[in-house]
């Protein structure tokens, strides 16, 4: 899946990869992005801060199921 979102100027890209094993078991990966226009408005936090709480969606979707 690829979202983008565009909020005061800058372009937000959001990349998510879902897995599932062959026993079931189902994982992700995810990038967060920022495209920003002339200026220097998009901070390392900003960029943080979005991946939390894609981190946070994506963990209640699929919800850790313990072992390894």
């Amino acid at each position: 899946m690829v979202n983008n979102d565009q909020t005061n100027g800058i372009r937000w890209r959001y990349r998510v990869g879902v897995s599932t094993s062959v026993k079931g078991v189902k994982t992700y990966d995810c990038t967060v992005e920022a495209v920003d226009g002339d200026d220097d408005t998009v901070t390392p936090e900003d960029v943080l801060r979005r991946s939390d709480g894609l981190v946070e969606a994506l963990d209640r979707r699929y919800p850790p199921t313990g072992g390894a």
